[in-house]
């Protein structure tokens, strides 16, 4: 079911445990989605901070880059995300340039485990000397991230973990101030142990989604095992119309 230049990912990982279906749509049937407006927002928000870091830009520079990254990956589309993205990336920011200088921004790691027959595949988003740092952008920083929310972000680090050897954590921060959060950011370090559970979780995904190409070598073969599950943020609708169509 699996192309030959798959490799196992986060997303791929997270995508399985929480819509099997949707994992054999996107990669047994190859059925890529196009990227929205709050996944722009995560993308230029985190590009401006990262010009930010590396440029030594002002507060108003960083703002400006956020929007003009914004308005190139909405090719013209103006959503209310547009109004976000400054005020995150400022913060974005302001909180990253507390570890020192990056010493790379997205690398790119490649590594195996013996468990598994792919490669796992990874890019980091900001990685110091002592510590690797992910952005989220939010509308709501969450208070922990010990809960069902964070999980699959917790996951990912725990992949980014693996990869580095370095300690991990996870910056979220959002437009507009709070009680909770008077910063507008909240910037969590994962202890090792929430690591190792994560990674365990992840590692399980992945041997399963092994099993399943090997037990499926078509994705037509894999709709006969895993049914659509249409609940969760995964599907849209017309994805899932044309989806149902496959299934049946």
């Amino acid at each position: 079911m699996l192309s030959d230049n798959y490799k196992h990912s986060a997303s791929g990982g997270n995508m399985y445990l929480k819509s099997p279906s949707k994992f054999v749509w996107k990669y047994g049937f190859g059925e890529r989605e196009p990227s929205n407006a709050r996944m722009n927002m995560g993308n230029a928000s985190e590009f401006a901070a990262q010009e930010g870091v590396m440029n030594k830009l002002n507060n108003k520079q960083v703002t400006e880059a956020a929007v003009a990254q914004f308005d190139r990956l909405q090719e013209g589309e103006v959503t209310p995300e547009r109004d976000y993205v400054g005020p995150i990336a400022v913060r974005f920011t302001e909180a990253l340039r507390s570890f020192g200088e990056p010493l790379g921004y997205q690398k790119r790691y490649v590594v195996q485990n013996p468990t598994l027959k792919r490669d796992i595949l990874g890019y980091t988003d900001f990685e110091f000397e002592d510590i690797v740092v992910d952005t989220k952008a939010t509308l709501r920083c969450p208070r922990d991230i010990t809960g069902e929310f964070t999980a699959p972000a917790v996951r990912q680090q725990a992949v980014y973990w693996k990869m580095t050897g370095k300690p991990v954590a996870l910056l979220y921060a959002m437009p507009k101030i709070s009680q909770a959060h008077p910063m507008g950011f909240e910037c969590y370090r994962i202890p090792e142990a929430q690591l190792a559970g994560a990674w365990e979780v992840m590692l399980g995904a992945w041997e399963r989604i092994e099993e399943l190409s090997r037990m499926c070598p078509t994705a037509e073969d894999a709709t006969k095992i895993i049914p659509i599950n249409p609940d969760g943020f995964y599907w849209k609708n017309e994805d899932l119309q044309r989806a149902r169509e496959r299934w049946n």
